[in-house]
């Protein structure tokens, strides 16, 4: 099994991992940067702002700043003397909603990785696609099952703290790299890529799937985008010049899409994964097509002005899987299998077509 074919599973252990226990209350706090997760809660529901601080101090989280419109939040944020490391954002507030807040928070620099959970009630699942291109990590449905809401918020945690470690490793490793090529990523790694439309972080996704209601999963269709030959760009580009290379395929995929029933990410090895909802989405082959016709036209070169050649792979589609606990981790699995599929078959074809010049040359 290649690195891309790796199981997604592990990525989603709360999501993946079965049920989760009904009790709530546990016998320690947790702790991030060496202090309590510091949380803020904003909703215009004054019942919800005494309810939320109410369940997470039952399950050790005390640090709960609330707040009830978006412009106070935007204020605390502003004021506040350590950064908060979880936001809860209410989606349906008079004035600024909850996805136009985050939207602002997701453009600070600070906050652009910090978990953001929408609060919403059942029937404002149409907001959730919105939600989750602004920026949303995840999202909790009112009214609150509390061993649901913990679970999530605790899922946040672990995002917090690997941040967290991340950037320590980072700040003490100034000009040391860990991979080949010069880059501190390794080419599998699911790397932040910004400023293209209705891409969102790979976890936010799996999140994304995993609450599908059964209408969702009805119309929704998975397929997995690939960059051919990614193992060489990796290995021959700077880091700005690979960057560079996922954020142009990035946005010919977007353009090509361009509805706005998809949301998409970076799965790691040159691997894009989209979802959507549009009833005329093309047949996958058009897909490609399209795709590779924006790459040639746009024709990302190297700093050296050498043309990188990007070439696109697109695999068939899926319905996700009906199973919750399983559905991440089987419908990503297959997704990226059936676009390696595509690729490797591709890779074969033109090896083939280079060999049958070769040989009438011979004769």
């Amino acid at each position: 099994m290649s690195s891309a074919q790796q199981p997604f599973g592990h990525l989603f252990p709360a999501l993946d991992g079965g049920r989760h226990r009904r009790s709530v209350r546990i016998n320690f706090i947790r702790f991030v940067k060496g202090r309590a997760m510091k949380i803020l809660a904003v909703d215009d529901d004054q019942f919800i702002l005494e309810l939320v601080p109410t369940l997470l101090g039952a399950a050790g989280y005390d640090d709960i700043t609330t707040v009830s419109s978006g412009a106070e939040a935007l204020a605390a944020i502003r004021r506040a003397e350590t950064d908060f490391d979880c936001l809860l954002f209410d989606i349906q507030m008079p004035g600024m909603d909850g996805i136009e807040l985050c939207a602002q928070v997701r453009r600070m620099r600070a906050y652009r990785r910090v978990p953001i959970i929408m609060l919403t009630a059942m029937a404002e699942k149409d907001f959730i696609e919105r939600a989750f291109a602004a920026g949303a990590t995840d999202y909790i449905t009112k009214p609150f099952d509390i061993a649901e809401m913990t679970a999530r918020i605790r899922v946040a945690e672990k995002l917090v703290t690997a941040k967290f470690e991340a950037d320590q490793s980072e700040g003490g490793r100034i000009g040391y790299t860990r991979f080949g090529a010069g880059h501190a990523f390794a080419l599998a790694d699911e790397v932040k890529i910004d400023e293209v439309d209705r891409l969102i972080d790979f976890f936010a996704l799996g999140n994304y799937v995993s609450q599908l209601s059964r209408t969702g999963l009805s119309v929704s269709q998975v397929f997995a985008v690939k960059i051919d030959g990614v193992a060489d760009l990796y290995a021959r580009a700077t880091t700005d010049e690979f960057m560079y290379a996922l954020t142009e395929f990035a946005d010919c995929i977007s353009q090509v899409l361009v509805s706005d029933g998809y949301l998409m990410s970076y799965a790691g090895n040159g691997v894009f994964i989209c979802i959507s909802n549009n009833p005329a989405l093309l047949p996958c082959q058009e897909l490609e097509e399209n795709i590779q016709a924006l790459l040639t036209e746009t024709n990302p070169t190297f700093d050296d002005g050498q043309p990188m050649a990007l070439q696109a792979s697109v695999g068939s589609p899926l319905r996700p899987n009906a199973s919750r606990t399983q559905r991440v981790k089987k419908t990503f699995d297959r997704v990226v299998a059936r676009v390696e599929t595509r690729s490797d078959k591709k890779e074969r074809s033109d090896v083939v077509e280079q060999r049958i010049p070769d040989r009438v040359a011979s004769h």
